[in-house]
């Protein structure tokens, strides 16, 4: 089964040879992998990659992804895909009418909170009624997601989800309420697993989406911004806490990490995980994202058939 490439190695170099890549630095061959065990590529940091060995990915539709030494995602390297204009069409009259876009936003954003009750509930197994104040707190406010009538309400009932979410996921890995959700940078061990986990998250959506030929950077609950991946980060909304949030319990709560010796201070004061940490959890992701990027790519096409077919959209929710 093909899998994803990592490619962590500062000064390495990515080179074709015939059907195989390599990963080369000063002379030494680090992987020699064949072409088709290959997915996609993801690259982390100051990594040349040869012209044969972008042509070749290009022709054989891997996209490789770009992260930046902070983890942020930087962007992709997309195979040429055939565009279809009357999707892209219906995508950009859905964005500019404000009743369709605060109506597929609401879908993301109710399915997001939704998904964070049920992640406090499976971290928790029995115990989640020592949490019953949080839950019922996410679950009032996702029944009033229906009562706004504008993208600024919407994301203040958002944005006091994710925080009631975030201090009761705090306190179970942590023993502490005093969790907080930091980025750019993240000022703890579990904020910077985080951070790295949702810029992959980000860069499988932006790839699930263009195959299915949607605008990845015109988006809906996402305002559209130079650079920015909208749309995808639109979709991610639904996977965070199933998904990433997941992989850092399980490495937390199984000891798969320490968050004492496994990580490394950043000058802006933040923090990165080390090389064994990165790979550790690079594992850990790719062994649950065997189970979720065939769910994302299926979102991603209802998403497609809701905007060309003018319909609701049925977003991912986690059992």
């Amino acid at each position: 089964m093909a899998g994803t490439l990592y490619i962590l190695e500062q000064g390495a170099v990515l080179r074709k040879q015939g059907e195989r890549l390599t990963v080369e630095k000063e002379g030494q061959v680090l992987v020699d992998v064949p072409l088709a065990s290959v997915a996609r590529v993801v690259i982390e940091g100051y990594v040349q990659v040869s012209t044969q060995a972008i042509c070749l990915l290009l022709e054989r539709g891997i996209a490789t992804v770009f992260l930046g030494t902070d983890g942020r995602f930087r962007g992709s390297l997309e195979p040429l895909r055939s565009v279809n204009a009357p999707l892209r069409l219906s995508q950009y009259k859905a964005h500019t009418d404000p009743n369709r876009s605060l109506e597929l936003a609401k879908e993301c954003i109710s399915a997001k909170m939704y998904n964070q009750v049920r992640v406090i509930q499976k971290a928790l197994y029995r115990r989640s009624s020592s949490f019953e104040e949080a839950l019922d707190e996410i679950r009032r406010l996702r029944s009033r997601i229906r009562l706004k009538t504008s993208m600024k309400g919407l994301m203040g009932l958002e944005g006091a989800a994710s925080s009631i979410y975030f201090n009761a996921f705090g306190s179970i890995l942590t023993g502490s309420r005093e969790f907080v959700r930091t980025r750019r940078p993240p000022k703890d061990p579990i904020n910077a697993m985080l951070s790295y986990g949702y810029a992959i998250l980000a860069s499988e959506c932006t790839s699930a989406l263009a195959i299915h030929g949607l605008d990845t950077h015109i988006g809906f609950y996402h305002g559209v911004k130079h650079g920015r991946p909208a749309l995808a980060l639109d979709l991610m909304e639904e996977f965070r806490h199933p998904f990433i949030d997941m992989v850092v319990l399980t490495l937390i709560s199984r000891r798969m990490v320490d968050l004492e010796t496994g990580f490394q201070p950043t000058p802006d004061g933040g923090f990165l995980m080390k090389p064994e940490t990165r790979k550790r959890f690079l594992a850990h992701y790719e062994t649950r994202a065997l189970h979720y990027r065939p769910i994302i790519r299926n979102q991603a096409e209802k998403l497609a058939k809701a905007i060309r077919d003018n319909t609701p959209y049925e977003p991912f929710l986690l059992e």
